[in-house]
């Protein structure tokens, strides 16, 4: 049997982005020039999930967002309950879609990060 994506229903009084944090990669570079040394690449663009005014369906993921989370504290939108992707339309299955592949892009990014640093400062203590 093949996995099958899970939705959310959410009720929203606003039409708002959210994101799972405001993630990042640091690209800064020691060696460079004194004004290009600090550099951050934005990552959080590519995960964000825009919800729409009234009633709708999202990937479920997003229930467990502090952004989401924070949103439903304070009254403005409300998460239903759960329901399978034979419920859903397909433009939902390719927001659902597009979004996991985004996730293991930035995973992916933020652990070659996080080894490159490693390797950097192992290099450093050897010297």
């Amino acid at each position: 049997m093949e996995n099958k994506e899970k939705f959310i229903q959410i009720q929203s009084s606003i039409n708002i982005g959210v994101t799972p944090g405001l993630n990042a990669l640091d690209i800064s570079e020691k060696d460079a020039h004194v004004p290009d040394r600090l550099k951050v690449q934005a990552l959080w663009p590519k995960l964000t999930v825009n919800i729409k005014q009234g009633q709708g369906v999202y990937p479920e993921i997003i229930k467990n967002w502090n952004s989401v989370k924070k949103l439903a504290e304070k009254g403005i939108i409300t998460i239903g309950q759960v329901v399978d992707e034979t419920s859903v339309g397909e433009n939902d299955k390719q927001i659902a879609k597009d979004l996991s592949v985004n996730l293991e892009e930035v995973k992916s990014q933020l652990k070659t990060i996080k080894q490159n640093k490693l390797s950097a400062i192992a290099d450093e203590i050897g010297e």
